[in-house]
Protein backbone atom coordinates (compact mmCIF):
# COMPACT_ATOMS: atom_id res chain seq x y z
CA UNK A 1 0.00 0.00 0.00
CA UNK A 2 2.70 2.42 0.69
CA UNK A 3 4.56 1.88 -2.15
CA UNK A 4 1.44 2.21 -4.45
CA UNK A 5 0.68 5.73 -2.25
CA UNK A 6 3.96 6.32 -3.15
CA UNK A 7 3.51 5.97 -6.43
CA UNK A 8 0.07 7.93 -7.04
CA UNK A 9 1.54 11.27 -5.31
CA UNK A 10 4.96 11.10 -7.35
CA UNK A 11 2.31 10.69 -10.73
CA UNK A 12 -0.18 13.64 -9.31
CA UNK A 13 3.18 15.88 -8.55
CA UNK A 14 4.20 15.75 -11.99
CA UNK A 15 0.75 16.81 -13.02
CA UNK A 16 0.75 19.44 -11.13
CA UNK A 17 4.10 20.53 -11.80
CA UNK A 18 3.00 20.19 -15.54
CA UNK A 19 -0.26 22.48 -14.87
CA UNK A 20 1.29 25.37 -13.00
CA UNK A 21 4.18 25.66 -15.09
CA UNK A 22 1.97 27.04 -17.85
CA UNK A 23 0.41 29.14 -15.24
CA UNK A 24 1.32 32.99 -16.82
CA UNK A 25 3.08 31.40 -19.67
CA UNK A 26 2.88 33.42 -23.07
CA UNK A 27 3.70 34.89 -25.92
CA UNK A 28 2.62 39.25 -26.93
CA UNK A 29 3.34 40.79 -30.00
CA UNK A 30 2.62 44.37 -29.63
CA UNK A 31 4.17 46.47 -32.03
CA UNK A 32 7.80 45.29 -32.89
CA UNK A 33 7.88 43.68 -29.91
CA UNK A 34 7.40 39.82 -29.03
CA UNK A 35 7.55 38.98 -25.58
CA UNK A 36 7.83 35.65 -24.11
CA UNK A 37 6.49 34.93 -20.74
CA UNK A 38 7.73 31.52 -18.60
CA UNK A 39 8.31 30.34 -15.23
CA UNK A 40 12.34 29.98 -16.77
CA UNK A 41 12.75 33.22 -18.83
CA UNK A 42 11.09 36.34 -19.48
CA UNK A 43 12.46 38.00 -22.74
CA UNK A 44 11.59 40.66 -24.83
CA UNK A 45 12.84 40.36 -28.96
CA UNK A 46 12.90 43.80 -30.33
CA UNK A 47 11.96 42.51 -34.21
CA UNK A 48 13.76 45.19 -36.07
CA UNK A 49 16.83 43.81 -34.12
CA UNK A 50 16.07 39.88 -34.78
CA UNK A 51 15.88 37.41 -38.01
CA UNK A 52 13.07 35.47 -38.19
CA UNK A 53 12.43 32.14 -40.17
CA UNK A 54 9.42 29.68 -40.68
CA UNK A 55 10.98 25.87 -40.63
CA UNK A 56 8.86 23.36 -41.68
CA UNK A 57 12.12 20.89 -41.54
CA UNK A 58 12.80 18.97 -37.82
CA UNK A 59 16.66 20.30 -37.89
CA UNK A 60 15.90 22.57 -35.03
CA UNK A 61 13.17 20.52 -33.24
CA UNK A 62 14.01 20.10 -29.22
CA UNK A 63 15.53 16.96 -28.17
CA UNK A 64 17.04 17.63 -24.73
CA UNK A 65 16.69 19.96 -22.26
CA UNK A 66 19.15 21.93 -20.86
CA UNK A 67 17.50 24.02 -17.69
CA UNK A 68 13.66 24.11 -18.02
CA UNK A 69 10.72 22.56 -18.24
CA UNK A 70 9.93 19.59 -20.15
CA UNK A 71 6.51 17.98 -20.13
CA UNK A 72 3.86 16.19 -22.22
CA UNK A 73 2.05 19.45 -23.30
CA UNK A 74 4.76 22.19 -22.17
CA UNK A 75 8.21 22.68 -22.85
CA UNK A 76 9.89 25.86 -21.88
CA UNK A 77 13.80 26.89 -21.46
CA UNK A 78 16.74 26.09 -22.47
CA UNK A 79 17.27 23.04 -25.20
CA UNK A 80 19.97 21.01 -27.31
CA UNK A 81 18.35 21.01 -30.69
CA UNK A 82 18.15 18.15 -33.11
CA UNK A 83 21.66 20.06 -35.67
CA UNK A 84 23.26 20.16 -32.42
CA UNK A 85 22.39 24.48 -31.67
CA UNK A 86 21.25 24.98 -28.15
CA UNK A 87 18.27 26.96 -28.02
CA UNK A 88 15.50 28.70 -25.91
CA UNK A 89 11.87 26.59 -26.70
CA UNK A 90 8.75 27.71 -26.06
CA UNK A 91 6.24 24.59 -27.11
CA UNK A 92 3.12 24.36 -25.92
CA UNK A 93 0.91 21.12 -27.62
CA UNK A 94 2.98 21.12 -30.49
CA UNK A 95 6.22 19.11 -30.83
CA UNK A 96 6.23 18.76 -34.97
CA UNK A 97 7.12 20.98 -37.61
CA UNK A 98 6.22 23.80 -38.81
CA UNK A 99 7.73 26.22 -36.05
CA UNK A 100 8.91 29.25 -35.87
CA UNK A 101 12.88 30.27 -35.48
CA UNK A 102 14.25 33.46 -34.64
CA UNK A 103 17.79 34.91 -33.80
CA UNK A 104 18.10 37.74 -31.52
CA UNK A 105 21.34 38.70 -29.74
CA UNK A 106 23.56 35.86 -30.27
CA UNK A 107 20.69 33.17 -29.23
CA UNK A 108 18.28 30.97 -31.27
CA UNK A 109 14.71 30.85 -30.02
CA UNK A 110 11.91 27.92 -31.10
CA UNK A 111 8.73 28.62 -30.69
CA UNK A 112 6.18 26.01 -31.58
CA UNK A 113 2.49 25.76 -30.62
CA UNK A 114 -0.80 25.05 -32.74
CA UNK A 115 -1.11 28.38 -34.64
CA UNK A 116 2.04 29.78 -34.56
CA UNK A 117 1.32 30.52 -38.45
CA UNK A 118 -0.38 33.24 -37.40
CA UNK A 119 2.31 34.56 -35.12
CA UNK A 120 4.90 34.47 -38.03
CA UNK A 121 1.83 36.27 -40.49
CA UNK A 122 1.72 39.01 -38.51
CA UNK A 123 5.46 39.30 -37.63
CA UNK A 124 5.82 39.16 -41.21
CA UNK A 125 3.74 42.06 -41.99
CA UNK A 126 6.69 44.32 -40.37
CA UNK A 127 9.25 42.73 -42.73
CA UNK A 128 11.69 41.74 -40.46
CA UNK A 129 14.89 40.69 -41.83
CA UNK A 130 14.85 36.48 -42.92
CA UNK A 131 17.11 33.93 -41.66
CA UNK A 132 19.00 32.82 -43.69
CA UNK A 133 19.19 29.16 -43.07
Amino acid sequence: IIMHSIIALSILFQFSFSIFSIVGSGITLDNNCLSLKTPVMNEEIILDSAQVAFISNDDWLPISKINGIDSYEFNSGFFKLKNGQRAFVFEHFHKKSPYLLIYYKNNYFVINYPNVSLLYQEIEKSNPVKLNI
